[in-house]
């Protein structure tokens, strides 16, 4: 009798060790497809932030400012001191120089809803305003049209 226990007691310890090796490979299994998916995922990580750089570098590129780039300035409030009236308008403006935090621009054109700026007298007057003047660069926007375009395409290329 006491046999028979004992072979039934070795047999349990048999399968028990056999469960444990086989859960022990199934872990090892599941730590190497952790480690793969890791490494992959790391590898799409970085392919993302060279994208991503590299797109910041174009935005950068595209928006960065010499002179002859245009602006538009928007609702740029004036007065007219002679009536003591208030009018906004939005300049289109050429940049002439750029520094570090402004813009030495010339004002093109510009456009109105008030009827102080579109009466034709004043026209010249509120461009010549805005003429030789240096303002901060956060208070324009700049044109980013075909020629812009072309022209940092070519950088690129010359890069």
């Amino acid at each position: 009798m006491s046999i028979i226990i004992i072979f039934i007691l070795s047999l349990i310890s048999i399968s028990l060790l056999v469960c444990n090796i086989v859960q022990y490979h199934d872990a090892f299994e599941l730590r190497n497809k952790s480690d793969k998916r890791e490494e992959e995922l790391n590898r799409m990580m970085l392919k993302l932030s060279k994208e991503i750089n590299s797109t910041k570098e174009m935005k950068e590129d595209i928006f960065k400012v010499s002179p002859g780039d245009r602006g538009i300035m928007h609702n740029y409030p004036l007065r007219y001191i002679k009536d003591e009236v208030d009018f906004k308008v939005t300049y289109e403006v050429e940049i002439l120089e750029v520094s570090a935090g402004k813009f030495k621009i010339r004002a093109i054109d510009y456009t109105s809803l008030d009827n102080v700026a579109n009466e034709p007298a004043r026209k010249n007057g509120i461009l010549e305003y805005m003429k030789d003047k240096w303002i901060d660069k956060s208070g324009v926007e700049i044109v980013v049209d075909s020629a812009k375009r072309r022209d940092n395409k070519i950088n690129q290329i010359v890069d």
